[in-house]
């Protein structure tokens, strides 16, 4: 069994709102001497965000309901692998596919976190930094996420970060 008494996983702090979840990423900090996790802003993900929810009629929707992001998570999954309904509007960015990739490693975040711990867990031989780091890096690989959204069958009815991810 591990021995994880001497240091411990910090706790993920929750995320305000629907959209934070699409335009925050992981920082490691300490705190008092303590490792402490929190969410940094990515201003350029942010401003396409609000762009998007100000400009489409449907990401603005799902916005202002509670508890939508797996459906704000299929919508960006949608303009990412150039899903044939999502004809650009001629206010959308030229590299709106790339940014639509990163809303998405943005939202799995959450999800390295979590599969992160539940490795580091059962685990004694590495730090829980390096488990929280390989998923990390393999979602902002864009060709690896690519590979995963194409793969993912939406009939299966499950949310993108259980169907592709298999976590929570």
């Amino acid at each position: 069994m591990p021995n994880h008494s001497q240091e411990s996983m910090p706790k993920l702090p929750d995320r305000r709102d629907n959209g934070e979840s699409f335009f925050t990423y992981l920082i490691l900090d300490t705190r008092n001497g303590r490792p402490v996790i929190q969410w940094q802003n990515h201003a350029e993900l942010k401003r396409n965000f609000e762009l998007y929810q100000k400009r489409n009629q449907e990401l603005s929707q799902l916005c202002s309901q509670p508890d939508r992001s797996k459906n704000i998570a299929e919508f960006w999954r949608q303009i990412a692998i150039d899903y044939p309904s999502q004809i650009a509007g001629d206010w959308e960015p030229e590299n709106r596919k790339k940014l639509a990739l990163e809303h998405l490693a943005s939202y799995f975040e959450k999800s390295c976190y979590y599969a992160a711990k539940k490795v580091w867990l059962q685990s004694s031989d590495r730090p829980w930094e390096e488990y929280l780091y390989y998923p990390r890096v393999f979602i902002h690989d864009f060709d690896n996420l690519s590979r995963l959204l194409n793969s993912y069958d939406i009939s299966h009815q499950t949310s993108l970060d259980t169907g592709l991810l298999g976590l929570r």
